[in-house]
């Protein structure tokens, strides 16, 4: 028996491995596409744009798959998020290199986000929305911002209507706090650590230092608050108290506050920092970290199949296995 893909050959020290044997490490890979063909002396399966093509033979196939996927050198909270709403949607982007092409909703985060940062880059009595809409205007031209929502593959309205939502979100900030008084220590700050064996790497949207020099983070949103039926405290902090974790054990800095500013809303979500949410947050780094790499070494990438799928890029591309007739 002689097992080929493309000009990968497993030799005669194959034959007496049961082809089942392969088939749940396949199917883990992916879920491609594959077919299985018999005869009186040969078995042939075809997995068309898994493998690389090369001139080496190897003995033993699942031995040869364990090695097939290298967990990331470092994870940070929203690539945490993405694999734990979906390990196959985490396969697709981050093994097989699939970009989503990005949506108006992120285009509009990151406008937004651009523009507060420059905002609190000038000195404060000149933070107004006057001001604002001049930086705007400027960061508009300067990040070719036109030319990238037009290239939108679906657009949710024109660039009229693209400006007047993000700068909708920008004036809400006066309904949350004022500027003028906001001196903040830092904005995007990236930070690496390793909490509890598991690295990890982030950029910090903004930080102040209280009066007990504990720190307070905060976070501008541009989406919609997460309902409480749906999503839990500590989900909806998640990210936020990984860096607390990351502040800790990297600079040995104590967070005290965080802070979700909502501008579309507008609306601000706060919690304390407590040693019971911390642990759940470490709890799930650590409990991620392991599935991931368990995952890597087995190829299996379960599709996790919700109503959400129906929003999801990698249904609608025919690339989720889930979804392939």
């Amino acid at each position: 028996m002689c097992i080929s893909f493309g000009r990968w050959r497993l030799d005669e020290k194959a034959r007496k491995q049961n082809l089942l044997d392969f088939q749940p490490a396949l199917m883990g890979l992916g879920g491609c596409k594959y077919h299985l063909r018999s005869d009186n002396d040969h078995s042939l399966i075809v997995v068309p744009w898994l493998f690389r093509r090369c001139d080496q033979s190897v003995a033993h196939l699942p031995e040869r798959l364990t090695h097939m996927f290298t967990p990331p050198n470092y994870l940070s909270p929203s690539s945490i998020r993405l694999f734990r709403d979906c390990p196959q949607k985490f396969k697709l982007s981050k093994f097989d290199k699939i970009q989503e092409p990005p949506t108006w909703q992120q285009y509009v985060g990151t406008f937004v986000h651009d523009v507060l940062e420059h905002l609190y880059q000038v000195e404060a009595e000149e933070r107004t929305v006057d001001r604002v809409r001049e930086l705007a205007a400027t960061r508009w031209e300067a990040g070719n911002w036109e030319a990238q929502v037009l290239a939108l593959a679906e657009p949710l309205g024109s660039i009229k209507d693209f400006k007047l939502t993000a700068f909708q979100c920008m004036k809400n900030l006066w309904s949350i706090e004022n500027p003028q008084d906001i001196e903040l220590d830092g904005m995007e700050h990236k930070v690496e650590a390793n909490v509890e064996g598991v690295q990890m790497l982030g950029f910090i949207d903004r930080f102040i230092f209280e009066d007990d020099r504990a720190v307070a983070i905060s976070d501008y949103k541009t989406g919609k608050v997460p309902s409480s039926k749906f999503t839990t405290q500590n989900e909806e902090f998640f990210q936020l108290l990984a860096y607390a974790l990351m502040l800790q054990e990297a600079d040995q800095e104590t967070t005290s506050r965080l802070q979700l500013l909502y501008l579309k809303e507008p609306v601000v979500h706060e919690i304390s920092v407590t040693p019971v949410n911390l642990a759940v947050a470490k709890g799930v780094i650590v409990e991620t970290k392991e599935s991931l790499d368990a995952s890597c070494g087995t190829g299996e990438f379960h599709c996790n199949v919700t109503k959400l799928c129906d929003w999801c890029y990698f249904k609608k591309s025919g690339d989720c296995p889930a979804f392939q007739k």
